[in-house]
């Protein structure tokens, strides 16, 4: 009896994807209060990728996600806009 399981994993095609992240606006829903920069960040990452992932599961697929950083200043493309 064939592994459905298994045919349907390998049946699924990764779509690639890149989220563009507002940095700043992330550290403060992930309500970063930490004295400590790279536990801050850390925070922030999770909770980000938490929310990407959460987005994505809805669809049955696989997906490589990139994460673009935008910060303030910054526009899509991460040049300064004055």
């Amino acid at each position: 009896m064939p592994d459905t399981k298994s045919s349907n994993r390998r049946a699924l095609s990764t779509v690639e994807v890149t989220a563009f992240v507002d940095w700043r606006t992330q550290t403060h829903n992930a309500g970063v209060q930490r004295a400590n920069d790279v536990e801050a960040a850390r925070h922030t990452l999770v909770q980000t990728t938490r929310m990407v992932g959460r987005a994505l599961r809805r669809e049955r697929r696989r997906f490589r996600v990139s994460l673009r950083l935008i910060t303030a200043g910054t526009g899509a493309g991460g040049h300064r806009q004055d």
